[in-house]
């Protein structure tokens, strides 16, 4: 069993970067903060008529491994609040790129819900991006905090979505999915959190992430994340 590490290991204070990437959707690039407690937090302001991406790297996109974490969102000052953002795990190289997560449904509620895309419909604030919403998730709420954990299969060709109102009881919300465009996750080079919005939404935004961790996929240990904060460490 390895130790707590925390994400980004910065030592005492706040360490404030925008190593992410984005698609030009935002009014300036989000600013990523990681204090020495752990806690990472993404603060931007989505562009008008924008759809916004934004990828913040938290691990190597590796087969036969689970990556799962929790984060709180603020929404409440976007357009929509809350009502069409979505929150999840982006893969992405140059312009080709898949985000799997939870959005919300334009009401109340979220939603699983997929989007990717290759040029001339790839990394880009404009239309023209797939879009796959699987209808109602077992659990999560817009305010959250929710849990989100993606499990590589052993080939690395397809992956398993799953969800937590607690960290300890997980519902699968997407089985032996694609990661299209991508045929195996070896062709990922960026992996991380991930944010989408709608082209309808405008405004600041902000979303925590407290709880990280990487392990392999079959490591019981690392069933109920609900005992670790602030991971970026590998158990292998």
């Amino acid at each position: 069993m390895l130790a707590p590490y925390l994400i980004g290991r910065r030592g005492p204070g706040a360490y404030v970067g925008s190593s992410g990437e984005g698609d030009g959707g935002f009014v300036e690039p989000p600013v990523v903060t990681t204090t020495s407690s752990g806690d990472t937090t993404v603060k931007g302001q989505v562009k008008p008529g924008s759809f916004g991406k934004f990828v913040y790297p938290l691990a190597t996109l590796t087969a036969g491994r689970k990556y799962t974490f929790r984060y709180t969102p603020q929404f409440s000052q976007l357009a929509q609040q809350g009502k069409l953002a979505m929150v999840g795990f982006g893969l992405k190289n140059g312009n080709d790129f898949h985000i799997v997560g939870l959005r919300g449904n334009g009401s109340t509620g979220l939603n699983k819900y997929k989007v990717y895309g290759t040029p001339p419909n790839g990394w880009n604030k404009d239309i023209g991006h797939t879009t796959s919403d699987g209808g109602a998730a077992a659990a999560g709420s817009q305010a959250g905090p929710n849990y989100i954990r993606l499990i590589v299969s052993d080939d690395g060709s397809t992956y398993i979505f799953q969800t937590s109102a607690n960290g300890t009881a997980w519902s699968t919300e997407y089985s032996g999915s694609a990661p299209t465009p991508f045929s195996n996750v070896s062709g990922v080079i960026t992996f991380g959190i991930a944010l989408w919005f709608s082209n309808a939404d405008a405004g600041p935004f902000s979303i925590v992430i407290d709880q990280f961790a990487d392990a392999l996929a079959g490591d019981p240990y690392f069933a109920n994340v609900v005992l670790l904060c602030g991971f970026d460490g590998i158990n292998g």
